[in-house]
């Protein structure tokens, strides 16, 4: 399959056809309805032409470092919306997040990104958004009070839920929501797991 992607429109492998001059006018028509005033951030839209048939996907604001990341999803991007894995790799195009696993299976595919210098990685499962990891290099807030680097006293006190799994690892499981807790040995959260499906 041939695809030639158009990305913050600008031309990655010029062809000076009509459909691909159609596709950066309509590239630029779009990005800049996104990033108007109302919009709070640049928008950003990829176009893919993908054998005759055009493709467009928007990314309205880019998954930010510093966001506020909930039980239910991150920033924008939540569980319950309709985030698939076109989302993922319109922001890989114009976000620069990286592939870190890209797996198509029997039982569904799995596809992980990452970005913020490897501190937020989104995994989509099924062509699904269903879990987020944050690390080193996510400036933001977990539910309202806990980041990265917090101590394990600070963590439990504001998720009181958690429950020790092992030394370094507290887990709370409530069916749906499933959250996992990672300390260095030095009693400082490493890594925080929410969702299901997330792969290592």
């Amino acid at each position: 399959m041939s695809t030639q992607a158009y990305t913050g429109c600008s031309r990655q492998k010029p062809k000076p056809t009509a459909r691909h001059i159609f596709a950066m006018l309509l590239c630029a028509s779009l990005a800049m309805s996104c990033g108007g005033s109302s919009g709070g951030g640049d928008g950003v839209a990829s176009v893919q032409i993908d054998n005759g048939s055009l493709r467009v996907v928007i990314v309205s604001d880019c998954p930010p470092c510093n966001a506020l990341a909930t039980d239910t999803g991150y920033d924008r991007f939540l569980f319950s919306s309709n985030v698939t894995n076109q989302t993922a790799q319109s922001i890989q195009q114009v976000c620069g997040f990286r592939t870190v696993r890209d797996h198509l299976g029997m039982n569904g595919d799995n596809l992980q990104i990452a970005g913020c210098s490897s501190g937020v990685e989104f995994a989509f499962v099924s062509n699904r958004f269903r879990a987020f990891a944050l690390r080193d290099g996510f400036v933001g807030v977990f539910n309202g009070s806990i980041r990265i680097g917090d101590r394990l006293e600070l963590v439990l006190q504001s998720d009181p839920g958690l429950v020790q799994v092992d030394p370094l690892t507290f887990v709370r499981d409530l069916g749906d929501t499933r959250i996992e807790a990672n300390f260095d040995s030095d009693l400082r959260l490493r890594e925080l797991v929410v969702g299901r499906g997330f792969l290592r």
